[in-house]
């Protein structure tokens, strides 16, 4: 009898593996952007999603510029970081499921981020 791939991993085999979701709050918080970008909710399938705080800015305004920064960052090839939408507000989403993904890949990822969304 062949069996599935799926059935050779338990589905908590990558419980321990998600060292992504706290790395990446130690990236924001080494930059000193924890405040700033703020990660919603724990990780799901290794992805972190959290959205960019900017007090005095009207959320519609959040959202688009949230988008923008996805564009950008597509555009500039430095990073794959996606958008969704979470509880009525545009929020980035970062994948670091991918087992060759490093802390400086994580680092370099937010380091992108900040100059997309300074530029």
């Amino acid at each position: 009898m062949r069996r599935d791939a799926r059935s050779r991993h338990r589905p908590d085999d990558h419980a321990e593996r998600d060292p992504d979701e706290h790395e990446v709050r130690r990236v924001l918080e080494r930059r000193g952007l924890v405040d700033e970008l703020r990660p919603l909710g724990e990780a799901q399938l290794g992805i972190v999603s959290f959205r960019r705080e900017a007090p005095g800015v009207a959320a519609a305004d959040l959202d688009a510029r949230h988008l923008e920064v996805v564009a950008r960052m597509l555009a500039d090839g430095d990073a794959a970081v996606s958008s969704t939408v979470l509880h009525g507000f545009t929020v980035l989403r970062m994948c670091t499921i991918n087992p060759r993904t490093t802390p400086a890949d994580i680092d370099r990822t937010v380091a992108a981020l900040g100059r997309a969304w300074g530029a």
